[in-house]
């Protein structure tokens, strides 16, 4: 029988026990390395983090410009064109057709004069039409009027995003944005339904008559400027009176903490978000109501007045309104507006020019 020398198992203890305390080392200093790391990893900006959310749905181009709004829309619309991709010169007609709606995007955005209505949609429809002809000089006779207006249309909505954000420059913004087409499609039809719009007699995509797509267009334009909310009552503007003395006590922090700005074993960094104060939701949320969305509000217009102290000290209740939807949208396109509105004095300013409406 052999013999178990005890040193060999003392031995492979004292081995295994070395590479632990060795995985250990390694460990904390692979540890304190990303600690390290993170002590220099500045946060990024709020205008940073914002540019990097709104890359996303343009391709990853934290620039985007008119070629992105231009390949961002016609995926909106892609899934309705079934056989592009088997005709011989797919790739052509795709680049050519994709040139076609950059330059027209560039027209668009780059007219002066000003646009008016009647001349935007004498444009839009032969642009429609230049589209669809494109498509059937290349074999593809089914693209339509209803495919061609939701390209069109979305690339002017994603480049007009773009501008309101500050991220891409449109001239004479205000005017285009007044005259713009809304695009029809499936959200659109299917939001509209219980107001009796215009029949269009299939879907969206397979329009194949300008005047049917223009018919809803202009019940639509011709319904959307006759809704506007009443003027808040006195009640209203009471309710956010009364948030005035919350939101602006010494000792009240608007932002709780920062969630996220963390890095996971995967090496996914996960972009920070606010937790609000309860109180500054419970504002917000009553800024949100009916009486107080301006539908119409021009986000530019409403971030200029805001700047100014005195606008907003000779502002009448619905330049009010105007600003309070600028401050309640913000948080969708910036994480922490809303906190940036208070701590700025922002609100307290709209607050004190309430007081002063309530007491006339």
């Amino acid at each position: 029988m052999n013999s178990v020398n005890p040193n060999h198992a003392i031995d492979r203890d004292t081995s295994q026990a070395r590479l632990r305390a060795l995985a250990r080392a390694r460990h904390r200093e692979r540890w304190a390395d990303e600690v390290t790391m993170a002590d220099k990893f500045e946060p990024p900006t709020t205008d940073e983090s914002r540019r990097f959310l709104i890359s996303f749905p343009f391709n990853g181009s934290m620039t985007p410009g008119l070629r992105e709004c231009v390949w961002r829309a016609y995926l909106d619309l892609s899934r309705t064109a079934h056989g592009v991709g088997k005709l011989p010169d797919s790739k052509s007609l795709k680049s050519s057709t994709h040139a076609l709606l950059e330059r027209l995007l560039k027209e668009a955005t780059e007219r002066t004069p000003a646009w008016d209505g009647e001349s935007y949609d004498m444009w839009h429809e032969s642009q429609c039409a230049c589209i669809c002809r494109l498509y059937t000089k290349n074999g593809f006779t089914s693209f339509c009027v209803g495919q061609a207006q939701k390209w069109l249309n979305m690339s002017v909505k994603y480049t007009l995003t773009l501008n309101a954000v500050g991220m891409l420059p449109v001239e004479h913004a205000d005017a285009l944005r007044r005259v713009a087409h809304v695009p029809l499609d499936d959200f659109i039809l299917t939001a509209l339904r219980p107001y009796n719009p215009p029949r269009l007699g299939c879907s969206w995509s397979r329009v194949r008559d300008y005047k049917t797509y223009f018919d809803y267009q202009s019940w639509f334009r011709k319904e959307s400027f006759s809704v506007k909310s009443a003027l808040p009552e006195t009640r209203d503007i009471d309710e956010l009176l009364r948030f005035l003395p919350k939101l602006y006590s010494p000792v009240f922090k608007p932002i709780e903490r920062w969630g996220g700005g963390t890095k996971n074993a995967q090496g996914i960094y996960t972009m920070p978000w606010p937790v609000y104060n309860e109180t500054v939701e419970a504002f917000f949320r009553a800024c949100s109501k009916e009486c107080w969305t301006d539908f119409a509000y021009q986000p530019d217009i409403a971030s200029e007045m805001l700047k100014s102290a005195s606008a907003i000290s000779s502002a009448s209740l619905a330049q009010i309104k105007t600003m309070l939807t600028f401050c309640v949208r913000g948080e969708r396109f910036c994480d922490g507006h809303w906190g940036a509105m208070i701590e700025e004095g922002r609100i307290r300013r709209l607050l004190n020019r309430l007081q002063e409406i309530r007491e006339q």
